[in-house]
């Protein structure tokens, strides 16, 4: 986690001989989120009464935005130690300043019954709200003729026993294209909407209510149009996407300007559902703390219906013919990352509604 391996020490070393970047960052900050213009969409205002149609295992914030964490905890799921884990834990909250409320912490998926009850136990113990994505069967018509519901039932169970709150997002990026890095890639959205509401109702059935269920697509071009992937509003409760800005490739991008599509379709088509950003990241270039600072305060600002946003840090390798890219942190990256995070808006942990639990 964050690419750079700063200690505390070495992060305020940087800090300190970064103060030109903080600066910057905060002049950006307050120009983005302090000014009186009107949203192009709308305002904090405008959605701080909505009856959010979603779990209520998991609260919808009236005001501000969940600070997530896409980032990989290496090792086996089975026997990965609580300190291990705490260690990964306290390392991020020590560089960022504050704790994750909501940790997605596979970069791929679990593709069997298993439930990572240590890893989950250990971030509940801490206030954050584990997010796990999972392949189920890439066979989704096998899925939906109920061919592999011995396998999802054992998940689904073992999730009620675990009977805290988090997030099972099945078969992220589910309209992606491609196929070396999900390995449902390319399948038809039909068959996709009967898998899905077949595991939720396997959920149902078992009685696993502490599951909150998000549906994440990719709207990007190169993929299947998100048209063809809509679920029923009563199978899922928030609705999510990625944002990548792969300035490595030549796709130097905005948050605002790859938002302007889905943020509008999701308002349209899922007014009661929140929307979050399961994947936000922009490549480790020069330029890397500047966006950071800029997409933060556009949610701020101008996408206050983003009520989760979790910077994803991963490497992608060449695909298509492409270079490598990458959305670890270099050093002015994080530096930008711990200020937007020292924002109120952005809610870290621990949350006070899993110590009730």
């Amino acid at each position: 986690m964050f690419n750079v391996n700063l200690t505390r020490r070495e992060f305020i070393k940087e800090a300190g001989s970064a103060t030109f970047a903080v600066a910057a960052f905060s002049t950006l900050w307050n120009t983005l989120t302090g000014s009186a213009e009107a949203s192009a969409f709308e305002s904090v205002e405008d959605i701080a009464n909505i009856d959010w149609d979603t779990n209520p295992a998991i609260q919808v914030p009236n005001y501000g935005c969940y600070a997530g964490w896409h980032g990989q905890i290496s090792g086996g799921y089975r026997f990965e130690s609580q300190e291990t884990i705490d260690k990964k834990v306290i390392f991020y909250e020590q560089n960022s300043g504050k704790l994750p409320a909501i940790w997605s912490f596979m970069r791929l998926g679990l593709r069997t019954d298993f439930f990572p009850t240590n890893v989950c136990e250990a971030m509940k113990n801490r206030g954050i709200v584990p997010q796990i994505r999972h392949y189920f069967s890439p066979m989704w018509k096998e899925v939906a003729a109920a061919k592999h519901d011995k396998m999802i039932q054992g998940f689904a169970l073992n999730a009620k026993k675990f009977g805290s709150p988090f997030i099972l997002i099945p078969y992220p990026e589910a309209n992606s294209s491609h196929k070396k890095r999900h390995p449902y890639a390319g399948g038809n959205g039909k068959d996709f909407y009967k898998a899905y509401k077949h595991i939720r109702q396997i959920f149902r059935d078992v009685g696993a209510n502490n599951a909150v269920f998000g549906l994440h697509l990719n709207p990007y071009p190169q993929h299947q149009e998100i048209n063809s992937f809509m679920l029923d509003p009563v199978d899922f409760d928030w609705i999510g996407f990625s944002a990548y800005n792969h300035e490595s490739w030549g796709q130097d991008n905005s948050l605002m300007d790859l938002s302007l599509n889905w943020y509008t379709w999701a308002k349209n088509n899922y007014p009661k559902k929140p929307i979050a950003l399961f994947e936000l990241g922009s490549s480790d270039t020069s330029s890397q703390g500047k966006w950071i600072a800029d997409a933060y305060g556009r949610i701020k600002k101008q996408l206050p219906r983003i009520k989760l946003v979790e910077w994803a840090e991963v490497g992608f390798g060449p695909l298509e013919g492409e270079k490598d890219d990458s959305t670890y942190f270099n050093d002015v990256g994080s530096i930008a990352y711990r200020q937007v995070l020292s924002d109120p808006y952005f809610i870290g942990g621990p949350l006070d509604f899993l110590s009730k639990i």
